[in-house]
């Protein structure tokens, strides 16, 4: 994947918002002994195939709910950018 100039995109961030959302729900918990990863509600939400290393399925875990919050802290950001660069614009016009 190739990086582009102005970052991710708003459809980019949608797309990964929708996959995020129809994910199973978090948080997952792991389970090594059976090299499952299980939701809350117990249901099996990845079968660790036992090649994976350990910081792996701490990854997959926890990315249910690290995606979204990241996604969240990316809007906030922008909004805190688009609010900067309007506080900015309109303050340049005053003179």
């Amino acid at each position: 994947m190739t990086t582009k100039p102005n970052g991710i995109t708003p459809e980019e961030i949608a797309s990964i918002r929708e996959r995020a959302e129809k994910a199973t729900p978090g948080p997952w918990i792991i389970d090594r002994v059976n090299g499952v990863i299980w939701s809350a509600d117990g249901r099996r939400v990845f079968e660790i195939g036992g090649y994976e290393e350990p910081d792996d399925h701490e990854f997959f875990a926890h990315a249910r709910e690290d995606i979204p919050r990241l996604l969240a802290e990316i809007e906030r950001l922008r909004t805190a950018l688009e609010e900067i660069n309007r506080a900015w614009y309109e303050d340049s016009t005053d003179y």
